[in-house]
Order: structure tokens, then sequence, then C-alpha cells
């Protein structure tokens, strides 16, 4: 598991060709842009994936952990890809690993459950790692967190692939004794783009 600084350069060159697009573009959190960031290019790419998941191992190994998970949609291509590489890298290697998404609200049908994955919030306490794929006013994410709260889940650390956090998020995070980290900064994946 490694994530060099050429591997650094080659992931922002992969989210500039594959993952800005440059318009008028509403966020999740309802500001405006005149750019926006789509992750499922990269996610869903073997290279893109590969490198966050390396990025990612490389910033969760020294934690204490037995849970990595995140909302629905963003953060699935990469749970999925973690999930494999944490099995795979014997500096990792937790086959015990819990991963899980959550949807925001309860299915409509079927299992109607909010949490999907091998997890059982109600009668388990986990020591989890949260990952996204754009923070930008965190309120997917801190709404996630939320409701873990209500199981009292420890949540050690928020991981986005890309942030645009903004002081509102950050200062979320800090208040409640969460890190919070990133692989890429947008600044630079826009900087000689924009």
């Amino acid at each position: 598991m490694k994530f060099t600084e050429r591997d650094y350069n080659l992931l922002r060159e992969i989210f500039r060709t594959k993952g800005l697009q440059k318009g008028n573009f509403e966020l999740t959190s309802g500001k405006k842009s005149d750019y926006y960031i789509d992750t499922k290019p990269v996610t869903l790419n073997p290279l893109g994936a590969s490198l966050i998941c390396n990025a990612i191992l490389k910033k969760i190994n020294n934690y204490d952990f037995n849970c990595i998970g995140g909302r629905a949609v963003g953060a699935i291509p990469i749970l999925g890809a973690l999930s494999i590489s944490c099995f795979n890298f014997p500096v990792i290697r937790r086959e015990n690993i819990k991963l899980f998404f959550d949807r925001g609200t309860d299915k409509t049908h079927g299992t109607e459950k909010r949490i999907e994955g091998d997890v059982n919030f109600r009668n388990n306490k986990f020591n989890i790692m949260l990952i996204d794929d754009v923070i930008t006013t965190g309120k997917s994410i801190v709404d996630t967190i939320c409701y873990l709260n209500i199981f009292d889940q420890n949540i050690i650390k928020v991981i986005s692939i890309v942030n645009r956090a903004t002081p509102e998020a950050i200062n979320y995070f800090n208040d409640k004794g969460i890190i919070y980290d990133y692989v890429l900064d947008i600044k630079d994946i826009i900087n000689e783009n924009i």
C-alpha cells in the first residue's frame, strides 16, 4: 500500500480530465458553482479507484477501526474497492472489517433499511471511518453522523476524496472530535483549468 507524489499527480490529472466539468451548477449543498467535480468517472475507473484506495488506506492505516462507511451514492464505488483492498493488502489486512453505506432515508420496499451492509448498529459498537466523494458543507455526511450517533457509534475520521469543505463543515467535525482529511483539494484540481 503506497501513495506517492507521482500517484497524487496522476490522480489529480485523472480528475482534471475525467471529473472536472465547467459550466453553471447547483451543488448538493445548494451552493452555485462554475465548475463541478463528477467523481464517478474517476471512482469507477480501475486506475482512479486503485489510486484513491491506496490514498485512503494510507490515511487510515494507523487508526484502530473496524468499520468503513459512507453516504450513497458518492461513497459506494470506493467502498466496494476498499472492501477488496482491505482484504488484499497485507499491511492493513482486516478480514473482519465491516463496510456499509447510508441511503439517507429508509427504503420503502424490501427490508426497508436505511443502512446497507454487513453491520448491526443496534447490537454492536464500531470504530468507524466515513468516506465521502466530495465534501462542501458536509450536510450529507453530517446527516449520516447524526444517524450513527443514535446508536452511540464512534466516528473516528471523515475522509473526502475531494475537499471543497466550508469552514462550517470543518468546525462541525472539530467540535465533534472527528478528524477530517481528504485525498485531493479542489484547488489542486481546478488550478490551471478554470
